[in-house]
């Protein structure tokens, strides 16, 4: 099993796992980030190392800018994707609960943050709470199979684009 692989499935575990993180135990809420940091950690560095030792010298430059754009780019698409989700899963869930009127439009929800403490009567502000937080974890449930997808992809990258090897006599 290649690093890329064993950093996958670090990386499947804790967002397969995220979802669990509604319980209050602060230990789980602590080690979970943990393991999300080291399955990331190497998801970033070692592409960029392959990607390297594929390149001649001359164009390592121009190949390591692409990987840096494209990564600003599929970072970009995944925060406005995410912002999606929670909001059309938030505004679902906020216009079921009775007794309770906001502007469900994605700027307000998201602005709306820092009121949720002052909602009244508690039943209803947990309530509220409840419904910002299954929003937020419907991300997870849509991440975790499209991160098994890359994990499948990274399994076979070999056999879809082979690295060319360079014989260096020095």
């Amino acid at each position: 099993m290649t690093r890329v692989q064993r950093t996958y499935i670090l990386f499947l575990y804790y967002f397969g796992s995220i979802l669990i993180l509604l319980s209050d135990t602060r230990a789980l809420k602590a080690i979970f980030p943990l393991i999300a940091a080291i399955g990331v950690g190497g998801l970033f560095q070692t592409p960029l190392i392959c990607l390297q030792a594929a390149m001649p010298i001359k164009d390592m430059a121009t190949s390591t800018g692409a990987m840096v754009l494209i990564r600003t780019i599929g970072g970009t698409v995944g925060i406005s994707v995410g912002q999606a989700i929670w909001s059309s899963e938030l505004r679902k869930r906020i216009n079921k609960i009775a007794n309770f009127t906001t502007d469900t439009s994605a700027a307000a929800l998201a602005q709306g943050v820092r009121g949720l403490r002052d909602i009244q009567p508690p039943e209803v502000r947990q309530q509220v709470l409840h419904a910002y937080t299954k929003s937020i974890a419907t991300i997870w449930i849509v991440d975790t199979p499209l991160i098994f997808v890359g994990f499948i992809l990274g399994t076979y990258h070999t056999f879809l684009c082979p690295i060319p090897t360079y014989n260096f006599n020095f």
